[in-house]
């Protein structure tokens, strides 16, 4: 098409955007007291997904400029900005599906229809409610067909349309999420969220996209109250679409996309290459999966269980008996040699050097990604070389330095007792029961945690995981920085202790917790802006 839209896009703009926050209050019964709300941009999956389901198109976003991380998450708030770089990939992007679109499949009419702006109306409304995921505002629409009357008088109908798309899809409207709410009374502070807000929020909780006709419906009949909300979530997690959005979830937050990437030093492991480590992935996410969808227990069980999922490549990799073929299949491991995805090599090669195991990486792994323990950084001038490797020390006595340097040792006092439980296993998650001739020490303790203690290998590591409500509190964590696109505030306390309970009390099920976000007051509820809150986010 070629046609630009940069005079004719300026009137088609965001009518609310800025970062929002809460307070304290008391309501009469208790404190509503919630944390940030906060206007959030499209990530490049959900801007994927959403496409796919206005205009059953696939767009390839790995050509987008990658969207940068916080707390773990590529959905956070505070690090969304667009970049030049971006704003042209956005609308290029537009252009092209908007060229790519079957307009005629999506009008109301015919393209040879008599009456065209009528036509054009009708589209721009039904189609904008789901591109904007709310009613389009009178201007919205006088603006639009205002580019409809451009390509008219330009061109042809189709060609109008396709310009109307292209403006839909580079609008903040659609690029962004934001909640203005509504004034609720006697609070100047606080707004609920609209019908069409809370719809959306659902929606892409648990699709990571748009809502879908019924969704949409349920909003416009005023429908959305905290059982019916319940009741949509359930329908959407019944849904193929919500079991990638989960895995979006925790790919992140056990950094199961790390192995993709991973270079390993091929003279020590040379039976170590690409396709293995994505094979290792598949291992760890079949693992999960059934554990989320098939069994729907306690998410705790991906430490404790002895089962996992291999083919026949990952069983000569790992030098253990299993599967033959290609196909993944579920098989029982050793119980005194693995258990869960701590004895996987996905998580085993990722936290490990190239050329070695690394119990300082595989300890802060455990600190940060299950206990949610903030660990400090490195001094900025402090050099951080792992010890060489030699062939008379085993590891544990190469990072004994970590013990006894004054500078190291307040951290590594509760690192590295935690990863060395995991040194029966190699640098890309092979067992071992020597090392340069000499059996392996694998025992270790966890401290500053709620299941302290000494423990041997990791099974032994899993078995106290599995048991931890440290644990199944930082899952909650997890999953509530994912949801609401932040970090968790001092405000957020109300919120966090609810999710708990009625997590723990649920069965620490995942699906049921995905549930459990939607019902709470920092779903349903937000503040006026205050700008010298942001540097919380």
């Amino acid at each position: 098409m070629g046609t630009k839209l940069s005079a004719l896009l300026l009137a088609i703009g965001l009518s609310a955007c800025g970062a929002v926050e809460e307070e304290t209050q008391d309501d009469g019964e208790r404190t509503l007291d919630v944390g940030a709300g906060v206007v959030r941009r499209l990530t490049a999956v959900e801007y994927k997904n959403t496409v796919r389901d206005l205009l059953s198109l696939d767009v390839d976003v790995e050509s987008f400029p990658p969207d940068e991380e916080t707390f773990g998450f590529d959905n956070n708030s505070s690090a969304q900005s667009v970049s030049p770089l971006l704003a042209e990939t956005y609308m290029n992007t537009a252009e092209a599906l908007a060229e790519a679109a079957d307009v005629a499949t999506l009008l109301p009419c015919t393209l040879d229809t008599s009456e065209p702006l009528t036509c054009a109306e009708d589209f721009i409304r039904d189609f904008g409610l789901q591109a904007y995921r709310r009613p389009l505002l009178d201007a919205e629409v006088e603006a639009l067909l205002g580019v409809a009357q451009w390509g008219l008088d330009n061109a042809d109908f189709g060609t109008a349309m396709s310009l109307v798309i292209q403006g839909f899809l580079q609008s903040p409207n659609f690029l962004y999420r934001a909640e203005v709410g509504e004034a609720v009374d006697g609070r100047p502070d606080l707004f609920a969220l609209t019908q069409f807000e809370l719809a959306s929020r659902l929606s892409y909780l648990i699709w990571g996209s748009m809502p879908d006709a019924e969704l949409l419906a349920a909003a416009t009949e005023n429908r959305l109250d905290r059982d019916e909300m319940k009741s949509q979530a359930r329908r959407l997690l019944a849904d193929e679409k919500a079991k990638e959005t989960i895995a979006h979830f925790y790919r992140q937050w056990l950094q199961l996309k790390e192995v993709d990437h991973l270079q390993k030093d091929r003279t020590i492991f040379p039976g170590f290459n690409s396709n293995v480590a994505k094979l290792l992935r598949v291992e760890t996410e079949t693992l999960i999966d059934h554990v989320v969808w098939d069994l729907d227990t306690d998410i705790r069980e991906i430490f404790s269980t002895s089962q996992t999922f291999r083919n026949g490549i990952l069983s000569g990799f790992y030098g253990e008996s299993g599967p033959t073929g290609d196909e993944f299949l579920p098989m029982a491991s050793d119980p005194s040699k693995r258990a869960g995805i701590l004895s996987h090599g996905s998580i085993l090669a990722t936290h490990s050097k190239p050329n070695q195991s690394s119990p300082i990486h595989r300890g802060l792994f455990v600190r940060e990604q299950l206990l949610c323990h903030i660990m400090p950084e490195p001094p900025d001038d402090f050099a951080i070389v792992p010890p060489e490797l030699d062939p008379s020390l085993s590891t544990r006595e190469r990072f004994r330095q970590h013990r006894e340097d004054d500078a190291c040792a307040g951290c590594h006092a509760i690192l590295d007792p935690i990863g060395f439980g995991f040194e029966h296993f190699d640098g890309v998650g092979r067992y071992r029961a020597q090392e340069n001739g000499e059996p392996i020490d694998a025992s270790g303790e966890l401290t500053v945690t709620d299941v302290d203690g000494p423990f041997l290998g990791a099974p032994g590591l899993a078995e106290k995981l599995a048991k931890s409500e440290d644990v199944q509190n930082c899952v909650v964590s997890q999953a509530f920085r994912f949801a609401y696109g932040r970090g968790e505030s001092e405000n957020d306390l109300q919120t966090l202790e609810d999710l708990r309970i009625a997590f723990a009390q649920q069965g620490g099920g995942l699906q049921q917790l995905f549930v459990e976000l939607t019902q709470t007051d920092a779903f349903w509820y937000r503040k006026h802006s205050d700008a010298s809150a942001q540097g919380d986010n």
